[in-house]
C-alpha cells in the first residue's frame, strides 16, 4: 500500500500490502497495519553492502497472536507486544514477510463511531469498552479532530495507541481544515481510501471529506474493489453520506454523484453502508441496501432527542446487527447547545490561529480604551 524508496546505497527498498509505510530511516521501517493480512517484500540489490539488519516495527496488529511467515533471509530478536511486533531481518535480495491473523473469523464484531470532533474524554469512554468487550476491531469515521491540526492527531495517536484490537479509520471535513491535514491523517493513520478483509467479508473505506462526494478516480478504483470481491460480503464506510433523511443539505451536494454511489451499492449488493457526519443516529434502505448513519461520537448536537453514543455491530452469518450505546450526554436545551457549539468554534480559532488571537486580543483593547474614555467624560460632567 506504501512504497519508499531512499537514495541512499544504505537503504533497502520496502513495499507494504496490507498497511502502509510511515517511515524508514537509519535501517528501521516503521509500518501501519491496515487490516489482518500483511505483507512486506524488501528488497537489497547490493547484498555487499547490508551488513546491517533491517529494523521491523509493525503497529496496529495483534502481535502476541499473529503469525508470521517468510520465504527467504533470517528473522532475528523477535519481540511480541499487544498490539505491536518488532523484529530484525537480514539477508540480501528479495525477502517477503507474512504477518496473518488467526482470529478471523465469518462471524465477528466491531465497534463504530463517528464525530468525535476532538472531545477526547468521549474517546476515552469508548476505548474503555473497546478493551472490555474484544471486538475484531475498532472503526473510526471521520471527523476525529475539530480543526485538523498536528498537535490535535498527535493527542489522538497518543489515546488510540490504550486500544487493545487494530483501529481502523476515514478521513472527514474537519481532519483536514487546517493546511497540512490530510498530509497528517496519511502520514500517521491511513491513505485516504483502501480496503481489507475479515473471513469472506471485504470492508472498503472511502474518502468522502468533499461536499460534493467521491472523485472520478476514486470511483474507478471503489468500481474495481467491488467487482473484485466476487461473492464475498460488502461492508463501505465513509464519513460523509451519499443521502441523509431529513438532512439530505448535509449529504453529497452534488446529485448526480449520490445517484452514481446509491447505483453502485444496488449494482454489487452491498450488504450495508456505514455513514457519519450528521450528527444523529439514523437507519434507512436506498434501493434495497441499507445504511447506518451515526455521528454521535462527540460532536455538538442539533437536537433535544439526539443523544452521544457510538454503535456495537455484530457480522453475523445471515444478518448485521447493529446495537446502540449511549454516551453521556448533557439534557441542555436547544439554545444552551447553540451557545456550547460557538464557543467551541470560537475557543478553537482564537486558541489555534494567530489572527483571530491578534484580532481579538485588538478588540479587547479598544473595548478597555471606550469604556476608560466614558469612565472619564462622566467624572468631568459631575464636577460641573
Amino acid at each position: 500500500m506504501g512504497t519508499i524508496l531512499m537514495n541512499s546505497h544504505t537503504q533497502p527498498i520496502v513495499n507494504v500490502r496490507g498497511g502502509f509505510l510511515r517511515s524508514l530511516e537509519n535501517n528501521v521501517a516503521i509500518i501501519r497495519a491496515l487490516g489482518f493480512e500483511t505483507h512486506i517484500k524488501i528488497f537489497r540489490p547490493l547484498a555487499g553492502l547490508y551488513h546491517r539488519p533491517l529494523t521491523l516495527l509493525i503497529e496496529n496488529i495483534r502481535g502476541e497472536e499473529v503469525e508470521l511467515e517468510h520465504d527467504s533471509g533470517h528473522i532475528r530478536n523477535l519481540l511480541r507486544s499487544k498490539m505491536s511486533l518488532i523484529c530484525d531481518v537480514a539477508g540480501s535480495g528479495t525477502q517477503t514477510i507474512h504477518f496473518h491473523d488467526p482470529c478471523q473469523h465469518e462471524e465477528f464484531d466491531f465497534i463504530f463511531f463517528g464525530d468525535l470532533h476532538g472531545m477526547f474524554h468521549y474517546l476515552h469512554d469508548i476505548l474503555e469498552s473497546v478493551n472490555r468487550l474484544e471486538p475484531m476491531f475498532l472503526m473510526s469515521n471521520g471527523d476525529m479532530t475539530h480543526g485538523g491540526r498536528l498537535e490535535d492527531y498527535h493527542l489522538l495517536m497518543d489515546l488510540l495507541s490504550c486500544s487493545n484490537v487494530p483501529v481502523f479509520s476515514s478521513i472527514g471535513n474537519h481532519d483536514k481544515r487546517a493546511g497540512g491535514g490530510r498530509a497528517a491523517y496519511r502520514r500517521l493513520l491511513a491513505p485516504m481510501y483502501y480496503t481489507f478483509s475479515v473471513g469472506s467479508t471485504k470492508c472498503i473505506v472511502l474518502d468522502s471529506s468533499r461536499k460534493r462526494g467521491l472523485q472520478k478516480f476514486q470511483y474507478k478504483w471503489l468500481e474495481r474493489e467491488l467487482q473484485l470481491a466476487g461473492q464475498s460480503r460488502i461492508l463501505v464506510f465513509l464519513h460523509r453520506p451519499p443521502v441523509c433523511p431529513k438532512y439530505n443539505y448535509l449529504a453529497f451536494s452534488a446529485s448526480s454523484n449520490a445517484w452514481r454511489f446509491l447505483s453502485l451499492m444496488e449494482r454489487y449488493n452491498v450488504e450495508a453502508v456505514f455513514g457519519s457526519h450528521v450528527h444523529i443516529f439514523s437507519e434507512f434502505y436506498k434501493r434495497g441496501v441499507r445504511y447506518v448513519i451515526s455521528g454521535g461520537g462527540g460532536g455538538a448536537l442539533w437536537q433535544p432527542a439526539n443523544f452521544h453514543h457510538y454503535l456495537h455491530v455484530f457480522v453475523k452469518k445471515d444478518a448485521v446487527d447493529v446495537q446502540t450505546i449511549k454516551l453521556p450526554t448533557s439534557d441542555a436545551k436547544v439554545s444552551q447547545r447553540l451557545k456550547d457549539i460557538i464557543k467551541l468554534n470560537v475557543d478553537h480559532h482564537i486558541m489555534k490561529n494567530r489572527r483571530f488571537r491578534q484580532a481579538a486580543a485588538l478588540g479587547t483593547t479598544l473595548w478597555l480604551n471606550r469604556a476608560r474614555s466614558s469612565s472619564r467624560r462622566f467624572r468631568f460632567r459631575r464636577r460641573f
